[in-house]
Formats: C-alpha cells, structure tokens, sequence
C-alpha cells in the first residue's frame, strides 16, 4: 500500500464519522498532507474533485498525480472523479467558466443546501474551508444589517439570513449574484427581502459612507485585474485601506470579519494601533484542512475608550 493511499483511509476513517455528526457533506479528505503528493482530495457527497498542486514539468508529480487517480478509482467505485489544475491565477481566470456540463448538486451543511457545480468552473461554489466562519457568521447575524462583500455564490450570506440578519451582498459578477439568489431559494429565503448588488466592491468603499452595518465580511481575492475594475487588487498591498473603509461602515459595537487565502500574508502593523483586531485563523479552519496557511481570519472592530 503507497503512503497515499495509507493516508487517504486514515483520513476517510477519521473525517466520515465528523462530518456525518456536522451533517456535512463535502469536506477535504486530503489537503497535500504528503509533500510528495501535491494534490488536494475533496468529497462533494458521493463525487470527488481533485486539485493538481504538482509542479508544471516535474515527471515526478505527474506520476505520481497519476497515482492519486488510479488510487481514488480503486478506494470509491464508482464514483466520478473531478480533475482541476491549481495554479497562481487572476481573479478573473480564476472565476472563468472552463466548460459547459451544468453538472450541479446540492450539498448539505448544517441546516444549509448550497447549489454547487463539480465541472464547470476552478471552484465549485462553495469555499469548505470556511465552513466555520459560516457558524459563526449565522450564530451572530440575529438582528443586525450584515454586509458581506466579494460575497460570490453568497453561502456566507446565507448563514446571515438563516441567523436572522438582514443582508446585502456584494460583487462584481451578476452570474454569481444569481447563484447566490438560487442558494437563498433552495434554504426557503426569499432573495427580495434581502439586497444583491453588482458592484466593484473596491470602488465602493473608496466612496462616501452612506449606510452602516453591524457585521461585515470582507474576504477579497488574493489578486483581481478585471475589466469592470477600475483599478487591480492586490490584497497584500491594498488590505489596510479596505479594512479601515468597512471598519468606518461599521456601527459601534459591530465588528469585521477579513478573511484572505494569501499564504504568505502579513498585516499592516500600523493597524494594531487604530482598531481592535484578534487573529482567530486557528479557530477558523476546520478538521478536514491540516495545511497551517489554509487561510487568514481576522475579527476587526473599533478601539474602545
């Protein structure tokens, strides 16, 4: 038996009975646990979609990539197998459709469906690795206005609504606008009572503050070059003014939520000394990621008297 395939079980073994107790039913069965297995495994209900992280040219990942599929076809039986190509990409590439199969699913989280689509598109629709910010999201969201920009197929906004908030929604893209509204139908919210708006989340918060919010999730791209932009995002270098923008939409005793996938992030220091910030990145991955730098999470709010 390889290492791979070792690991593989092991991971099934422990993770199946977690996720059955979080009725959940996508999850990552394995995050490049092995370095020498540059590749990520997750489990969409009975259908698996793998991420090739190996290098472009090394004869060495490919084989063992290679490996990885034999692997997956001899563990589940059956079961279709989604191949995607993980590189350093735009925003723009990186939400392109790539095919035409409208090969859709619900998956169940918690007492949330969302619509997602194994084929088409890099990502599915649903980020995995934020199923705790979802929790948390929908345990806060009881009567506050909830803003959540770059929102993309809106499951963050989902949790809000079935919290009990009242949620606008922000991006660029109307097909994933739309995607949000299906995922808000399939949970019975009614997408009209809520606000879904097309917008360059970065123009509009260098604009005037005109409304204010209780909790906001900010969770931009680690780079955007779009045509609709005005300008290119580069969250390295543009973080500290998008933070300091939503912390000014942010009604007092409301906080922020930034979220960055950017694995060799810093944060400004200069804003430790203007806003309240705890680093609660280890409580916001969940079991099923073991890579440390999965992502970034930040909870922002104003430095009280």
């Amino acid at each position: 038996m390889s290492m791979f395939s070792d690991r593989l079980q092991k991971n099934h073994h422990r993770l199946k009975p977690w996720a059955d107790r979080q009725q959940t039913q996508a999850f990552r069965l394995y995050d490049w646990d092995i370095p020498e297995y540059p590749c990520s495994v997750d489990l969409y209900k009975d259908e698996l979609v793998v991420a090739d992280r190996g290098r472009a040219g090394s004869e060495r990942d490919a084989l063992h990539f290679q490996e990885v599929l034999f692997i997956l076809k001899e563990q589940f039986p059956g079961a279709p197998v989604h191949v995607k190509k993980r590189r350093i990409q735009t925003r723009t590439e990186k939400y392109q459709r790539l095919g035409q199969d409208e090969n859709w699913k619900i998956i169940q989280e918690g007492p949330a469906k969302f619509l997602v689509n194994l084929q088409d598109y890099l990502d599915t629709g649903l980020f995995l690795d934020h199923r705790p910010l979802r929790h948390w999201i929908r345990k806060e969201a009881a009567g506050k206005r909830v803003l959540n920009l770059f929102c993309y197929t809106g499951a963050i906004s989902v949790a809000a609504a079935q919290g009990g908030g009242s949620v606008t929604s922000v991006d660029l893209s109307e097909r994933y606008l739309e995607w949000g509204r299906e995922n808000f139908r399939l949970n019975k919210l009614e997408p009209g009572n809520h606000r879904f708006v097309g917008a360059d989340v970065v123009s509009e918060l260098s604009g005037p503050t005109r409304e204010k919010y209780d909790l906001i999730i900010l969770d931009p791209p680690t780079f955007s070059n779009s045509k609709k932009m005005e300008r290119d995002l580069d969250v390295q270098r543009d973080h500290a003014r998008l933070i300091s923008a939503c912390v000014r939409r942010v009604h007092r005793g409301g906080h922020l939520y930034f979220s960055t996938n950017k694995s060799d992030f810093r944060l400004d220091k200069d804003l430790l000394g203007r806003f309240k910030i705890a680093d609660v990145s280890k409580a916001s991955v969940p079991p099923d990621f073991h890579r440390s730098k999965t992502h970034r999470c930040y909870r922002v709010s104003e430095l009280t008297a």
